[in-house]
């Protein structure tokens, strides 16, 4: 009963400390979600760009296929951001859990 106690104290102990820990992943997380929400606007930023260098069609053309590339690279990025904040997060959390508990 009383191993359980100290386990139980470590515990609450620890919590605090594991929820800073995960506060970097869920960052990084929040990041990614920002980043892949706003990829559509990369497709209005290269029409821009390209209008101004091109004339009006020819940005039209160039720039929603430069925007749109650039637009799935920044999806891609921000859903590795999230699943690699996602793990972090989860990771450090349940590592400071356990680490009192096991000793490692």
């Amino acid at each position: 009963m009383t191993s359980i106690r100290i386990q139980c104290a470590a515990l609450a102990l620890c919590l605090p400390a594991a929820l800073a820990s995960a506060a970097e992943g869920v960052q990084r997380a929040a990041d990614g979600t920002v980043q892949a929400v706003t990829a559509p606007v990369k497709i209005v930023e290269g029409v821009q760009e390209e209008s101004r260098r091109n004339g009006p069609v020819a940005g039209a053309v160039i720039g929603t296929a430069k925007g749109s590339l650039n637009a799935a690279g920044a999806v891609i990025e921000g859903g590795a951001g999230i699943a690699v904040g996602t793990v972090e997060a989860t990771v450090g959390a349940v590592k400071r859990v356990v680490e009192p508990v096991t000793g490692k």
